[in-house]
């Protein structure tokens, strides 16, 4: 089928500043229309139903509200609101079954930026809000589609950032938390999907000179949720770890030359969990590569 898509908006962004204070606002307006055909598959090669649809979602509009305040030569906080859509792009309408709808998301956040001595802090905590999420939904191998999710999804979390400036040496530690929540509809109380917890990255650097740089970076993610799984009946998995190395080499004629190690450790873990419902509901895994290895150059002028 001959699925299109067409969007066409505008938008402005402003900000000034008064002694310390900053004020930023911006406003988007969006209108999409599609002419689409409401499909589904079985097994993924099979179109089992195929329904001319045309939709229009004109009433897109976001917009961002935020105020920084500089209290010193190196730190700020700041406050931030953010309403964000996001309409089904095309390549979802490859496989959207029912009416189009827009995901709307409501986010507050506040966060601080500093130095303490040779440390850079970041650090924040958000409250998100988010309608009509757009996902994949494979519970019924008979019509396989993408979809907007019925309900509102709720996310609170925090996040921190050190980097460590010793020299030629840096160390950086990110840590980060995020509870989603099902707040309203079917699958009310439970905890959304293919979301984990807790991410953790720590990462060390040494620059032996304005040329030669190593750098490594240990990675964390926590337990989640499969796809589809929204009523929380097979618990959680896929918890892993993963560590990467890499090396870059700068020369005076402007050509760098780089090259690393992904999953150092040979790691087994997967991309991606999903419920494999039949004959009986288990988890399905998309595995993530093992050790593998990469080269390049870069040509500056």
């Amino acid at each position: 089928p001959d699925d299109k898509r067409k969007a066409m908006a505008f938008y402005f962004m402003n900000k000034f500043s008064n002694g310390k204070w900053e004020f930023s606002q911006g406003y988007r307006r969006e209108r999409v229309e599609y002419d689409y055909t409401s499909k589904a598959y079985r097994n993924l090669y099979y179109l089992s139903e195929a329904n001319p649809v045309s939709s229009r979602s004109s009433n897109n509009n976001s917009f961002e509200l935020g105020v920084n305040y500089l209290y010193s030569d190196t730190g700020n906080m700041y406050f931030n609101y953010t309403r964000a859509v996001r309409t089904p792009t095309i390549e979802d309408a490859k496989i959207w079954y029912g009416e189009v709808k827009s995901k709307k998301s409501d986010i507050f956040e506040i966060g601080m930026r500093d130095y303490f001595k040779n440390t850079l802090i970041s650090s924040s905590i958000f409250y998100m809000n988010a309608k009509n999420e757009v996902y994949y939904d494979t519970r019924d191998m008979l019509r396989i589609k993408s979809r907007n999710f019925d309900g509102t999804v709720r996310r609170i979390g925090a996040q921190l950032a050190l980097s460590h400036y010793l020299g030629k040496f840096v160390l950086k530690e990110n840590i980060s938390y995020v509870n989603p929540k099902i707040v309203s509809g079917p699958y009310k109380g439970k905890s959304f999907v293919t979301v984990p917890n807790w991410i953790l990255n720590l990462g060390a650097a040494y620059r032996f000179s304005e040329q030669f740089l190593i750098n490594a970076d240990l990675y964390y993610q926590s337990k989640m949720y499969a796809e589809d799984d929204f009523e929380n009946i097979l618990g959680k998995d896929n918890s892993y770890v993963t560590l990467n190395m890499n090396a870059s080499y700068k020369f005076d004629n402007g050509i760098e030359i780089y090259g690393g190690i992904k999953n150092l450790l040979n790691e087994r873990y997967a991309d991606t969990i999903a419920i494999n419902p039949y004959p009986s509901p288990k988890i399905a895994y998309y595995p993530g590569d093992g050790r593998n290895f990469y080269m390049g150059f870069r040509y500056q002028f």
